[in-house]
């Protein structure tokens, strides 16, 4: 998981270097943005690979 702030910015490269570590390891990958998505990320059964 990444978490941002609610206005923060991830270019496209550098999100595709996460998703790749990610893939690597065989994680989930997901990207939380702020405090409503942070106490929205109730358990990992509501994470999906993306």
């Amino acid at each position: 998981m990444l978490f941002l702030s609610g206005t923060e910015n991830v270019s496209k490269e550098r999100e595709a270097e996460l998703k790749a570590y990610v893939r690597d390891f065989k994680g989930a990958y997901r990207i939380i943005r702020g405090e409503d998505e942070i106490k929205g990320a109730r358990s990992a059964r509501d994470i999906s690979n993306k």
